[in-house]
């Protein structure tokens, strides 16, 4: 699951936009807690690597709640572009930094091996594999 750096209209005109990770630093982040990163950021772009330690905020474990404080205009966000895509399009968020990209989240179905998986089971796996298989465009 692509994740998209992303911060409200309002926020950027308050407080610039970040050309680089490393502009982070000067900027409210809104943060997720449980990624196996810990709290920082590892953003890439043509320059290598960036792990950024964000001065954040808010740090919560519900990436909507992130994206809900990001669109009230309290800070940037680093979230699943799955969860931004409707604010990004409506003009509620502003992709940042898109010349640099996170690690993207990874999505797994974990069922109990059998000879005969359970209808239920298959589609829903299947619909897991059609929403989350592709990217979202926004």
């Amino acid at each position: 699951m692509p994740r998209v750096t992303c911060a409200s209209p309002d926020y950027l005109e308050k407080h610039g936009t970040p050309s680089h990770p490393r502009d982070l630093r000067d900027h409210v982040s809104l943060t997720y807690g449980f990624l196996l990163t810990g709290n920082q950021w590892k953003l890439t772009g043509a320059d290598g690597e960036h792990w950024i330690q964000p001065a954040w905020s808010l740090c919560v474990n519900n990436a909507e709640v992130l994206r809900d404080v990001a669109v009230n205009g309290r800070g940037v966000a680093l979230i699943p572009k799955f969860i931004a895509v409707e604010a990004l399009k409506n003009g509620w968020l502003k992709e940042i930094l898109k010349d640099f990209w996170s690690p993207p989240l990874t999505l797994y179905a974990i069922y109990p091996p059998t000879r005969h998986l359970s209808v239920k089971v298959r589609l829903f796996i299947d619909f897991l594999v059609e929403r989350f298989g592709r990217e979202v465009d926004a």
